[in-house]
């Protein structure tokens, strides 16, 4: 190893260490967003359970009170089973479509950010030393 490629590195080291706490950095601040977006789809999730059991609950006494005396009433518990079922194969293929974000994003990003950019500079290294290696013309 020549003195200017060892030069180089001792000046890349500390370049290099700030760019990997950066990294850290970036990848705390994705935890972070991942865990509040999480505990907010959770919340959501609750809350609408709930609210939807009791008005689902409500629904079905109404209907069954309103055509308990009449000829209707296996008709409608029948329907309402029916509904009830497309409600939930419809709900299952829309939460099987959703696409929550993925961790570390961001890092993701960037790392092929960096990755593009060494290769750039890796294959202009390589130009200007094939480019130095080529006798002068005389």
């Amino acid at each position: 190893m020549d003195l200017r490629a060892l030069r180089s590195l001792q000046q890349a080291i500390p370049i290099l260490l700030r760019h990997l706490g950066a990294y850290l950095e970036l990848a705390e601040q994705d935890m972070a967003a991942t865990k509040a977006e999480a505990v907010a789809r959770l919340r959501l999730i609750i809350v609408f359970s709930v609210s939807g059991f009791f008005t689902i609950l409500m629904a079905c006494i109404l209907v069954i009170a309103l055509t308990w005396d009449g000829d209707n009433r296996v008709f409608a518990i029948i329907f309402m089973g029916c509904i009830f079922t497309a409600l939930t194969a419809a709900s299952g293929l829309y939460l099987a479509q959703l696409h929550a974000s993925k961790p570390f994003d961001a890092v993701r990003r960037e790392w092929r950010q960096d990755r593009e950019l060494i290769n750039r500079l890796l294959d202009n290294g390589e130009e200007s030393k094939r480019h130095d290696e080529q006798p002068v013309p005389g």
